[in-house]
Protein backbone atom coordinates (compact mmCIF):
# COMPACT_ATOMS: atom_id res chain seq x y z
CA UNK A 1 0.00 0.00 0.00
CA UNK A 2 1.41 3.50 -0.85
CA UNK A 3 0.72 6.64 1.26
CA UNK A 4 -0.90 8.94 -0.60
CA UNK A 5 -2.27 11.40 1.76
CA UNK A 6 0.24 14.16 1.32
CA UNK A 7 -0.91 14.23 -2.60
CA UNK A 8 -5.04 14.17 -1.54
CA UNK A 9 -4.14 17.60 0.15
CA UNK A 10 -2.16 19.03 -2.57
CA UNK A 11 -5.08 17.93 -5.18
CA UNK A 12 -7.17 19.76 -2.83
CA UNK A 13 -5.19 22.65 -2.51
CA UNK A 14 -5.35 22.44 -6.71
CA UNK A 15 -8.85 22.36 -6.45
CA UNK A 16 -9.31 25.02 -4.35
CA UNK A 17 -7.06 27.43 -6.17
CA UNK A 18 -9.17 26.42 -9.38
CA UNK A 19 -12.55 27.67 -7.39
CA UNK A 20 -10.76 30.66 -5.88
CA UNK A 21 -9.85 31.61 -9.51
CA UNK A 22 -13.40 31.45 -10.89
CA UNK A 23 -14.17 33.96 -8.13
CA UNK A 24 -11.55 35.85 -8.79
CA UNK A 25 -12.52 36.61 -12.63
CA UNK A 26 -16.13 36.83 -12.27
CA UNK A 27 -15.60 39.57 -9.87
CA UNK A 28 -12.00 41.25 -10.99
CA UNK A 29 -13.18 44.20 -12.91
CA UNK A 30 -12.31 44.04 -16.55
CA UNK A 31 -12.66 46.34 -19.30
CA UNK A 32 -15.62 45.10 -22.19
CA UNK A 33 -12.79 42.81 -23.92
CA UNK A 34 -12.33 40.63 -21.03
CA UNK A 35 -9.47 38.33 -20.61
CA UNK A 36 -7.15 39.27 -23.07
CA UNK A 37 -3.57 38.97 -24.13
CA UNK A 38 -1.00 37.80 -21.30
CA UNK A 39 -4.30 37.83 -18.58
CA UNK A 40 -6.23 35.11 -20.44
CA UNK A 41 -2.85 33.06 -21.12
CA UNK A 42 -2.45 33.45 -17.33
CA UNK A 43 -5.96 32.63 -16.41
CA UNK A 44 -5.80 29.27 -18.99
CA UNK A 45 -2.51 28.50 -17.60
CA UNK A 46 -3.96 28.65 -13.74
CA UNK A 47 -7.03 26.75 -14.51
CA UNK A 48 -4.57 24.55 -16.24
CA UNK A 49 -2.35 24.14 -13.53
CA UNK A 50 -4.42 23.81 -10.50
CA UNK A 51 -6.13 21.24 -12.37
CA UNK A 52 -3.62 18.79 -13.42
CA UNK A 53 -2.48 19.11 -9.85
CA UNK A 54 -5.81 17.97 -8.09
CA UNK A 55 -6.26 15.08 -11.07
CA UNK A 56 -2.37 14.51 -10.53
CA UNK A 57 -2.95 14.45 -6.62
CA UNK A 58 -5.38 11.51 -6.53
CA UNK A 59 -4.30 9.19 -9.77
CA UNK A 60 -1.72 7.19 -7.71
CA UNK A 61 -4.74 5.89 -5.22
CA UNK A 62 -6.64 5.54 -8.60
CA UNK A 63 -4.28 3.29 -9.81
CA UNK A 64 -3.41 0.96 -6.35
CA UNK A 65 -7.38 0.54 -6.38
CA UNK A 66 -6.86 -0.75 -10.23
CA UNK A 67 -4.51 -3.25 -8.80
CA UNK A 68 -1.13 -2.04 -10.01
CA UNK A 69 1.93 -2.36 -7.13
CA UNK A 70 3.32 0.71 -5.90
CA UNK A 71 5.97 0.60 -7.93
CA UNK A 72 4.13 0.06 -10.63
CA UNK A 73 1.79 3.15 -9.45
CA UNK A 74 4.80 5.67 -9.34
CA UNK A 75 6.21 4.38 -12.47
CA UNK A 76 3.26 4.70 -14.93
CA UNK A 77 2.14 7.65 -13.18
CA UNK A 78 5.19 9.44 -12.98
CA UNK A 79 4.97 8.59 -16.85
CA UNK A 80 1.47 9.86 -17.25
CA UNK A 81 2.53 13.48 -15.67
CA UNK A 82 5.79 13.36 -17.91
CA UNK A 83 3.48 13.87 -21.06
CA UNK A 84 1.35 15.89 -19.70
CA UNK A 85 3.74 18.08 -18.58
CA UNK A 86 5.53 18.35 -22.23
CA UNK A 87 1.87 18.90 -23.53
CA UNK A 88 1.11 21.70 -21.21
CA UNK A 89 4.95 22.74 -21.22
CA UNK A 90 4.57 23.33 -25.19
CA UNK A 91 0.98 24.57 -25.19
CA UNK A 92 2.40 27.42 -22.59
CA UNK A 93 5.16 28.53 -24.85
CA UNK A 94 3.21 28.96 -27.80
CA UNK A 95 0.76 30.82 -26.03
CA UNK A 96 3.32 32.84 -24.67
CA UNK A 97 5.34 33.71 -27.78
CA UNK A 98 1.74 33.97 -29.41
CA UNK A 99 0.92 37.05 -27.51
CA UNK A 100 4.63 38.54 -27.18
CA UNK A 101 6.71 38.13 -24.25
CA UNK A 102 7.04 41.61 -24.16
CA UNK A 103 3.01 42.06 -23.43
CA UNK A 104 3.66 40.54 -19.71
CA UNK A 105 4.78 42.78 -16.94
CA UNK A 106 8.60 42.55 -15.90
CA UNK A 107 7.80 39.68 -12.83
CA UNK A 108 5.86 38.07 -14.99
CA UNK A 109 8.70 37.70 -17.63
CA UNK A 110 11.17 36.51 -15.29
CA UNK A 111 8.68 34.10 -14.06
CA UNK A 112 8.21 32.67 -17.24
CA UNK A 113 11.90 32.85 -17.81
CA UNK A 114 12.59 31.15 -14.33
CA UNK A 115 9.47 28.77 -15.13
CA UNK A 116 9.93 27.39 -18.37
CA UNK A 117 13.57 25.41 -17.85
CA UNK A 118 12.38 24.75 -14.48
CA UNK A 119 9.67 22.58 -16.77
CA UNK A 120 12.26 21.22 -18.66
CA UNK A 121 14.47 19.89 -15.73
CA UNK A 122 11.06 18.51 -14.15
CA UNK A 123 10.83 16.70 -17.09
CA UNK A 124 13.82 14.93 -17.21
CA UNK A 125 13.81 14.55 -13.84
CA UNK A 126 10.41 12.74 -14.55
CA UNK A 127 11.76 10.79 -17.61
CA UNK A 128 14.96 9.80 -15.57
CA UNK A 129 12.31 8.33 -12.73
CA UNK A 130 10.57 6.43 -15.45
CA UNK A 131 13.47 4.87 -17.38
CA UNK A 132 16.69 4.93 -15.73
CA UNK A 133 18.30 3.35 -12.85
CA UNK A 134 16.71 4.62 -9.98
CA UNK A 135 13.10 4.21 -10.49
CA UNK A 136 13.30 4.62 -6.58
CA UNK A 137 12.83 7.66 -7.22
CA UNK A 138 9.99 8.02 -9.19
CA UNK A 139 7.56 8.60 -5.97
CA UNK A 140 9.75 11.65 -4.67
CA UNK A 141 9.91 12.92 -8.20
CA UNK A 142 5.83 12.37 -8.56
CA UNK A 143 5.64 14.83 -5.34
CA UNK A 144 7.89 17.25 -6.55
CA UNK A 145 5.90 17.53 -10.10
CA UNK A 146 2.43 18.14 -7.95
CA UNK A 147 4.18 20.83 -5.81
CA UNK A 148 5.49 22.31 -8.43
CA UNK A 149 2.20 22.49 -10.26
CA UNK A 150 0.75 23.87 -7.74
CA UNK A 151 3.26 26.76 -7.09
CA UNK A 152 2.78 27.93 -10.56
CA UNK A 153 -0.31 27.98 -10.67
CA UNK A 154 -0.31 29.54 -7.36
CA UNK A 155 1.99 31.78 -8.43
CA UNK A 156 -0.08 32.19 -11.55
CA UNK A 157 -2.40 33.49 -8.95
CA UNK A 158 -0.91 35.78 -7.86
CA UNK A 159 -0.45 37.87 -10.29
CA UNK A 160 -4.29 37.95 -11.34
CA UNK A 161 -4.92 39.41 -8.10
CA UNK A 162 -2.55 42.71 -9.47
CA UNK A 163 -4.15 44.73 -11.95
CA UNK A 164 -2.91 45.59 -15.65
CA UNK A 165 -2.29 49.20 -15.81
CA UNK A 166 -5.13 50.66 -18.49
CA UNK A 167 -3.12 51.31 -21.76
Amino acid sequence: MIETGTLETMAEIGIALTGFTGVVSVLEDRPRVGWAGPDRVLLVALLIWSLIAAIFGVLPGVLVKAGLEPHQTWRLATLIFAVVNCSTLSWFVSAVLGVGLGEFRSFERWSIRIGVPGAVLLTIFQITSVFGPVSSSAPLVYHLSVFWFLGVAALAFSFMLFPRDAA
